[in-house]
């Protein structure tokens, strides 16, 4: 998989750290095809979305959220998401 551009403006459109977020499908879906619309013309370099580094549990909501926009809106396009942190404490 090489993902050569691959990021998602949400952090700044979407509160990822809200609990089971508020927000709707049909509202992800539209912030989604937003950021989609951004990239026309970049298909060529675009192969999949970085969604997220290390989220927090209350984040998954909203995470998959937009998982499953991507995969109606760019079915084509690899979703990644970084659920294990390549170092932590032991307490963790």
């Amino acid at each position: 998989m090489d993902m050569r551009i691959h990021d998602l403006i949400l952090p700044v459109r979407a509160d990822w750290n809200h609990p089971n977020s508020l927000m709707t499908q049909d509202q992800v879906d539209e912030i989604v095809k937003a950021v989609i619309a951004d990239y026309v013309g970049y298909e060529d370099v675009i192969d999949g979305w970085w969604i997220m580094d290390e989220p927090g549990a209350g984040a998954f909501g909203l995470i998959g959220k937009v998982v499953d926009a991507l995969h109606r809106f760019a079915p084509d396009d690899e979703v990644m998401v970084n659920l294990f942190p390549d170092c932590s404490e032991s307490q963790m």
